[in-house]
């Protein structure tokens, strides 16, 4: 028994949305971009830029160190949970074995 595929591949419309992808769109695209770039503002002051950003990095920095810290201690109280769960189950089996003795 043979399987034929036929290959059929799909129209623009499908691959690239409602609007067809042709140079054009492209050209009006880059035109829509060039229009935003002019309208920021000329007089940027990049040291200001760079030490918001170092800022930034060095809170996000204090924030993963400060999730460190309390990762740790919720997996410090996990610990204590777990043992004193398990001595508690343990002194329950206890105490049944000891009424059954009665």
């Amino acid at each position: 028994m043979t399987i034929v595929v036929f290959y059929m591949p799909l129209p623009l419309e499908y691959c690239y949305g409602s609007k067809l992808y042709v140079g054009q769109d492209k050209q009006t695209k880059s035109q829509e971009v060039a229009d935003d770039i002019d309208k920021l503002p000329k007089n940027i002051n990049r040291l200001l830029y760079t030490h918001r950003i170092l800022d930034i990095t060095a809170s996000i920095g204090k924030q993963n160190k400060d999730i460190d810290k309390i990762t740790a201690d919720i997996r410090e109280i996990q610990k204590t949970i777990n043992t004193n769960m398990s001595s508690l189950e343990r002194a329950g089996r206890l105490i049944l074995i000891r009424l059954r003795l009665f």
